[in-house]
């Protein structure tokens, strides 16, 4: 795990999270992705509750997929809490959603894409980019509308690298 944070530290502007101290709610239907963004999150000064954070094999409700249907329990508490950043985790913490404070649903394509984004535009990072079949095309197009130079592959793999 502390290679884990030493790699996101050099992917994640901490310093601007810590600047933009917030309310985040994390919502996870099993324990693997706790420690994680709580502890990072914590870590940069943000006040982090967890839903179903606790380590309960009964409590795991089954949803497997984190589509805004499936996250009304966490939609509630950011409403009622007034939370500015809501992530759900699903039961093996490999597929998640966003919400942000409006309300507004980031499914995992989309974060993937803005991401890419963020990378290429901000960042001018450059190289290949690979996705896995179930990745949205919508990462395809990233690279298009910023004209970069990046070298779009497919990958049938279950591993997605950017």
């Amino acid at each position: 795990m502390p290679e884990y944070f030493v790699q996101l530290r050099k992917l994640v502007d901490f310093k601007m999270l810590r600047r933009r101290r917030k309310k985040g709610r994390r919502r996870s239907d099993v324990r693997n992705g706790r420690g994680y963004l709580d502890v990072l999150l914590d870590r940069s000064g943000w006040d982090v509750d967890a839903l179903h954070g606790e380590i309960n094999p009964r409590s795991a409700t089954g949803i497997r997929s984190r589509s805004r249907s499936n996250m009304g329990e966490l939609l509630a508490r950011m409403k009622r809490k007034r939370v500015a950043l809501g992530l759900g985790l699903d039961p093996d913490a490999d597929r998640f959603a966003v919400i942000d404070s409006d309300g507004t649903f980031i499914n995992a394509n989309q974060v993937l894409a803005l991401t890419l984004y963020h990378l290429a535009k901000n960042r001018k990072w450059t190289g290949a980019v690979v996705r896995t079949v179930a990745t949205s095309h919508l990462v395809d197009a990233v690279p298009d509308c910023l004209a970069s130079r990046f070298t779009k592959r497919r990958s049938a793999s279950s591993i997605s690298a950017l």
